[in-house]
């Protein structure tokens, strides 16, 4: 019997008891109501009947218009949620429509302007690009007075001395290798055909640039795309311009036509969300069944 859950039959007696009293109570008062509506006089009795029904009617009248307003104001939500989206997905359209025309034209921007190759000698280095090339830290523009040579110090004395002069005279050899070419000049110099040296001219400047030995192949190839992208410099010219002029013109079309989409956009969004006449219509119902006005005696007229 030390098992025997006492506490729980205790617990649940006592609430059955609690249910039972409460019950009870529920039934003597409705058997109170009934003896006292009973005991009216039929016009108490017809005001008692009309009195319950009124507010039977208030109430299902109020959970009506409960129900009404949360409808309402779902079906509101819902409206201005799709609306929402549809904002988004054409904000998104018209924003992605001019990335495609920035992007369009950053990529005309870089058309014939291409980095093509990069030297680096022992003295300097040089990077050539479809429209120009950059020596030793200075730009220069590609054209088809620009050549590149690759030899030893003994060819280029003897190939390219009335060019070395000339450029050394007028002071127009970049940097210290202007003292390089004229050492390199000089008649009695024994010259060593195993020195290599890079040669970039144009009209207005000229660069020797010292490579090592070891890498013949690879300054050769970077002479031969000197001399090949300057040749084609034109039409990279021409290829770059048209590429931008295209660009901009979409670009400015683009932006235009954002300018014009935004604002429609944006209104259909804002008439959404204004149009909410029901919602306010069930909300002043529902708030004038829960509050309803009070209507104060009159007074009698005093004689």
């Amino acid at each position: 019997m030390s098992g025997f859950p006492w506490v729980t039959v205790i617990i649940a007696g006592s609430v059955l008891l609690v249910l039972a009293v409460g019950f009870a109570r529920i039934l003597r008062k409705n058997s109170v109501e009934r003896t006292r509506i009973a005991s009216m006089s039929p016009a108490d009795r017809a005001a008692h009947d009309a009195r319950v029904a009124a507010e039977q009617a208030a109430r299902e009248a109020l959970s009506e218009a409960k129900i009404a307003h949360r409808n309402a104001l779902r079906e509101y939500k819902q409206r201005v949620s799709d609306a929402e989206k549809e904002h988004r997905r054409e904000s998104n359209i018209v924003a992605a429509e001019l990335k495609r025309a920035q992007q369009q034209m950053k990529a005309a921007e870089a058309t014939g302007r291409k980095l093509v190759q990069v030297y680096r000698g022992k003295d300097g280095s040089a990077e050539l690009f479809e429209h120009q090339i950059v020596i030793k830290g200075q730009t220069f523009t590609l054209g088809l007075d620009v050549n590149a040579t690759v030899d030893s110090s003994g060819n280029l004395a003897r190939t390219k001395r009335a060019t070395l002069t000339r450029m050394t005279a007028g002071g127009m050899m970049l940097g210290s290798v202007g003292i390089l070419a004229g050492g390199m000049l000089q008649k009695k110099k024994v010259h060593d055909d195993r020195e290599l040296y890079l040669l970039l001219e144009g009209q207005s400047f000229a660069a020797l640039i010292t490579c090592n030995p070891d890498q013949g192949a690879v300054v050769r190839r970077f002479a031969t795309n000197v001399n090949n992208t300057a040749r084609n410099v034109e039409a990279a010219n021409t290829a770059h311009e048209e590429a931008v002029r295209e660009a901009t013109t979409n670009l400015s079309h683009q932006r235009s036509r954002t300018n014009d989409a935004i604002p429609v956009i944006d209104k259909k969004l804002a008439a959404v969300k204004a149009d909410n006449s029901h919602l306010k219509e069930t909300e002043g119902k529902l708030a004038s069944l829960t509050h309803p006005p009070t209507h104060k005696p009159e007074l009698p007229n005093s004689a």
